[in-house]
């Protein structure tokens, strides 16, 4: 062998192949068990100190997800990785540690809608003040972090109206201030883009969605510097929020195509949202008002996005129909194979209404200035063959006629 790095692809597809145990099995073992025991008390405490207490109890860890924690800080360039339950727990566990009480995080104005619903209540009960901020204004960010706020919160692909933000340019003024970046990166998993590289200081993902992609386990993870990552470590061991042995199993499984659905559904997700805007300017489609996606013309950044993704743009586009929520109704009664899931990044391509679903919590007139309107539709596009899922879309638009 020699030492030069592996590829992407190359690290996805070995996920947890070679966890610490006997023998090399062609999938990983599932740890199902909630404790080790021992023959000696010198035994035990001899696991304590070794791999981090993975072979102890299992609120603390198992061999395999270690082995995952591995994968992923070798897919995101970090020094460490933690897994949760869940996306939420592991950015809530994120901003817990990064600002104690007292303290100020910086919030993009534009987030996934159950952290806005955090920032706006439990943080709050923390006595934690959330400033909100446009982190594509430069000048409105310098201000902002003049106050020196313990952390910024953000995404690159914003959820779900599909901003670009300049993860560079924002992580370089925060760091100048002394403040973190924390980014969920839930849409841009780490074959589409590393994260870490472009300043942020910790990178979460919901791994419910690209990472795992299967829509069969909820999971989140945390990478970063070990020296942040190891002290999360032990919050996470006290208040439980680790993940099952089946569900580290699952994600591994899931993680070991990731670069081949990634890449596939950026492919699909790009042939659609070219071809309806297409046929929205021919004056075709008078049911929508505009296609939402990075490669489409005058979109901000969208260039800047697709230098740090490999030439790709993302896995979703939005719809945004001229007809509100009647039209939203009727678009999504009208589908034949693709499927309402408040959810994303699965195999098979579904639409969410955000304003019924993820961003139902935000007040009508919050919604309104991120552009979330009631005909919005978000389309996150899987593998499928892309003239199946564009005959189906555009059946069901010209259905509203």
């Amino acid at each position: 062998m020699t030492d030069t790095p592996l590829q992407l692809a190359t690290l996805a597809a070995r996920t947890a192949l070679h966890a610490p145990i006997k023998g090399e099995p062609t999938a990983p073992p599932i740890p199902q068990t909630t404790a080790w025991a021992f023959r000696s008390l010198e035994d035990a405490d001899a696991a304590w100190s070794t791999d981090g207490g993975r072979e102890l109890y299992a609120r603390i860890g198992t061999p395999l997800h270690g082995a995952i924690e591995k994968s992923l800080c070798a897919l995101e360039g970090t020094e460490s990785a933690l897994l949760f339950s869940t996306g939420m727990a592991a950015v809530i566990a994120c901003i817990d540690h990064l600002c104690p009480p007292g303290s100020t995080l910086l919030a993009s104005q534009d987030l996934y809608g159950t952290t806005d619903t955090y920032l706006d209540g439990l943080l709050k009960e923390r006595n934690v003040t959330t400033v909100r901020v446009d982190c594509s204004d430069l000048e409105a960010l310098k201000v902002a972090l003049a106050n020196k706020p313990a952390a910024l919160v953000m995404e690159v692909l914003t959820n779900p109206t599909l901003r670009v933000l300049r993860l560079d340019r924002v992580a370089q003024l925060a760091h100048s201030a002394g403040t973190k970046v924390i980014v969920d990166a839930t849409f841009t998993p780490p074959v589409l883009m590393r994260t870490a590289a472009l300043g942020a200081d910790l990178v979460v993902h919901s791994a419910s969605k690209s990472l795992a992609g299967h829509g069969d386990v909820s999971a989140g993870v945390v990478s970063g510097p070990a020296a942040l990552i190891e002290k999360m470590r032990s919050r996470r061991t006290i208040t439980g929020a680790h993940l099952g042995a089946m569900e580290a199993y699952l994600l591994a499984r899931g993680m070991r195509t990731l670069q081949q659905r990634v890449n596939q559904s950026c492919l699909n997700a790009l042939h659609l949202a070219q071809r309806l805007e297409s046929q929205r300017l021919k004056g075709k489609l008078p049911q929508v008002a505009r296609v939402v996606h990075p490669s489409l013309p005058g979109h901000p950044e969208g260039v800047w996005f697709a230098q740090n993704a490999h030439g790709q743009f993302g896995m979703l586009f939005c719809l945004d129909l001229a007809g509100g929520g009647t039209a939203a109704a009727t678009f999504v009664r009208s589908l034949t194979d693709i499927r309402l899931v408040p959810s994303l990044g699965d195999l098979c391509t579904s639409v969410a209404v955000p304003a019924r679903s993820s961003h139902r919590g935000l007040a009508p007139a919050e919604r309104a200035r991120r552009g979330i309107t009631d005909g919005f539709i978000r389309v996150s596009v899987g593998i499928e063959d892309a003239a199946d899922l564009a005959r189906d879309i555009e059946h069901a638009l010209k259905s509203m006629t």
